[in-house]
């Protein structure tokens, strides 16, 4: 998790939040087990929001010869990348074996296959050095247990000028971690939910060897109503961003 004061205090963190990924995979793979029409449904739904996203990035997903999506589930999202970039070899990749092989259910839905897809977490990848042109994550990165080793990783599996974009990720500043921590794991399933800190992510990721900016995203696509008012009144004030709880997009570019 990024609730920590520098850098050298989230590594130290790194054993516990390994917990975090045991609770996590044991989520998807139940997930994987239930109706799939229902599972359909709800990433169908996501999948409006996915495309806002991937719109704004619609040139570097297009330019990259080789993409991996990091964390995906059932990898719908790499459907989708391989829909619209069927040039490139899209492939997908989940922490739970189960979510990676009930990923055939897109094929009729989507009408693309992705070339390839297998279980992993985000800091132990089997890619060799230097293959990959993109690695995206949506609405994934904000699980991971590992920041600091995460970001080692995908700087020896990313191309030099290659990137990794984190799609719709919470944040939030550290004064208001605790408060956004807590409501948001008031769920009755068990997967963890974290928030990601600005400025320790960037840290981890320029120590990696990335360039790294953020890019704060208040969009009001399937939200509820509350939030929708919420986003709504922050996109009018867009300067506030950084100071409250808001989506982001961040943006690495490996040196």
């Amino acid at each position: 998790m990024l609730h920590a004061s520098s850098p050298g205090d989230m590594e130290q963190k790194e054993n516990i939040d390994i917990l975090a990924w045991q609770r996590f995979r044991s989520a998807q793979e139940e997930a994987a087990r239930f109706g799939f029409l229902q599972h359909k449904i709800a990433k169908l739904t996501a999948a409006k929001k996915f495309l806002h996203h991937f719109n704004m990035f619609e040139d570097r997903f297009k330019e990259s010869k080789t993409i991996l999506e990091l964390g995906g589930g059932s990898c719908w999202a790499a459907h989708l990348v391989k829909l619209h970039c069927p040039d490139a070899t899209v492939i997908g990749s989940d922490v739970a074996q189960a979510a990676v092989s009930s990923r055939h259910i897109w094929e009729p839905v989507i009408g693309v296959a992705i070339d390839d897809a297998f279980a992993c977490t985000s800091y132990e990848i089997p890619m060799a050095d230097a293959s990959v042109d993109l690695v995206f994550c949506f609405e994934a990165a904000h699980h991971f247990g590992r920041h600091g080793r995460t970001f080692r990783e995908l700087a020896r599996v990313v191309k030099k000028g290659g990137r990794v974009l984190y799609l719709d990720e919470p944040t939030c500043p550290k004064m208001f971690y605790k408060l956004i921590h807590m409501r948001n794991n008031q769920r009755e399933d068990d997967v963890p939910e974290d928030i990601l800190l600005v400025n320790q992510l960037l840290a981890l990721a320029r120590d990696a060897g990335f360039d790294a900016d953020v890019k704060y995203v208040p969009h009001t696509i399937e939200r509820g109503e509350a939030a929708t008012l919420y986003y709504a009144a922050l996109r009018r004030l867009p300067w506030l961003a950084p100071y409250v709880p808001c989506t982001a997009d961040f943006i690495m570019t490996r040196r």
